[in-house]
């Protein structure tokens, strides 16, 4: 009993010790889906090129880890995805003064909503970021980022009599967005 007393206050000891910030964010994303659909022998590939919005919150430790939950919302001609994913973020000190580097993996769920035929999916997804992290002040910091998402939504209707698949591979995206620690 005294043995894990002792553990249990060593650790929490230790958790004191690390600096913790908490953040919310806001953002702009730009992105780019592989989609396809499919009929027996006869198959589509398209990109659909979509703007969307990033919301996020959660914590930085040490300077040097930060984990956070963030949505994302995209739509284009009745197509919507949205993701929910839980981020890890390493975060790397440039040479440039408060520039970081940011290498990072992300999972979570998807979900696509597409009005004209009905096809709708949600997906367990994954995948890698990266970016820079500026801070502007102490409280305030700009990020532009880059990630790959392995969104695996798919969903078969039938569409004039004919059985299709359609999903949605994966998604490159691109953007920016400004970050509030407190």
């Amino acid at each position: 009993m005294k043995k894990s007393l002792f553990l249990v206050g060593l650790l929490s000891a230790s958790t004191m010790f690390a600096e913790t910030q908490f953040f919310v964010g806001a953002g702009f994303d730009r992105t780019d889906t592989d989609a396809k659909a499919s009929s027996g022998a006869v198959s589509i590939s398209d990109s659909i090129k979509a703007n969307g919005y990033k919301i996020k919150a959660g914590v930085i430790v040490d300077d040097n880890y930060r984990t956070s939950i963030s949505y994302s919302g995209y739509s284009k001609n009745g197509d919507d995805v949205k993701l929910g994913l839980l981020n890890f973020d390493y975060l790397i000190a440039l040479p440039y003064e408060k520039t970081k580097l940011i290498l990072g993996a992300h999972a979570g769920m998807s979900k696509y909503d597409e009005d004209t035929n009905t096809v709708k999916d949600t997906a367990f997804s994954y995948g890698l970021q990266t970016g820079v992290l500026y801070d502007i002040t102490s409280n305030v910091s700009f990020e532009v980022n880059l990630a790959y998402t392995r969104l695996n939504l798919e969903d078969n209707v039938v569409i004039s009599g004919v059985p299709v698949k359609a999903e949605l591979e994966d998604a490159m995206t691109m953007g920016f967005g400004i970050n509030y620690k407190f």
